[in-house]
């Protein structure tokens, strides 16, 4: 009896050593994983050298852009001083002009075809337009209805007669003087002024705006006279 215990207690023993070696995973199987780490690992490794292989293409590409624009200012530096040059000259003329009493030089243009019109405006206000110029008369600059004519004649100015003579606003009217038609060097800084009645003389400056995207000069208007533009 003693015995044959003995003997199923060793076949218990041997069955559960291999139950226990059939359960265990096989050394490849166990390999497996660790190699698809290592294979993971390397492609990461991969990617990070890609991304700094493109930042020192980058880097390149923005040292390239740099010495490109800095030798497009080199060439545009004889063209600054050149410009600069003739602005002092011109602000030096401009003061010795001043002081020897010289009017303003009007702006010379192509000459533009005929341009007129007349309208009825009141209080509420209204527009005269000549061509590409235009006075506003704003709501509250009359107190009364008043025929107003513009003419713009054929010259090689930007010039504008507006009619009744002596008419004056309470509220300022706004003229535009269209110079999009003219030669008129950016460093130049534009102005309206109003002429004697035969247009021959500067009789003063009016108080204006050159607004250079739009190629015009827009002023404040208390009465009529004859406008042109300068510089």
């Amino acid at each position: 009896m003693v015995r044959n215990r003995w003997v199923l207690a060793s076949t218990a023993v041997v069955l559960m050593l291999l139950s226990v070696s059939c359960s265990e995973p096989s050394a490849p199987f166990s390999a497996t994983p660790q190699g698809s780490l290592v294979s993971l690992d390397a492609g990461l490794d991969s990617v990070g050298l890609d991304q700094r292989a493109q930042h020192e293409r980058l880097l390149q590409r923005l040292k390239q852009v740099k010495d490109s624009l800095k030798a497009e200012r080199e060439r545009h530096r004889d063209e600054f001083r050149e410009a600069s040059a003739q602005w002092k000259e011109f602000q030096k003329q401009w003061k010795r002009d001043k002081k020897n009493g010289a009017a303003p030089a009007l702006l010379t243009c192509q000459p533009q075809e005929y341009a007129a019109d007349a309208e009825l405006i009141g209080p509420n206000g209204g527009t005269i337009k000549l061509g590409a110029n235009e006075l506003r008369i704003p709501k509250g600059a009359l107190d009364h209805e008043v025929i107003i004519t513009g003419v713009a004649p054929v010259s090689d100015l930007v010039e504008v007669d507006f009619q009744p003579e002596g008419l004056r606003f309470q509220v300022p009217a706004e003229l535009k003087l269209d110079y999009s038609h003219c030669v008129a060097p950016s460093w130049l800084n534009l102005f309206i002024v109003y002429l004697s009645d035969d247009g021959n003389q500067v009789l003063g400056i009016q108080p204006s705006v050159d607004k250079k995207g739009l190629k015009a000069v827009y002023g404040d208007l208390y009465h009529f006279s004859r406008y042109a533009v300068a510089w």
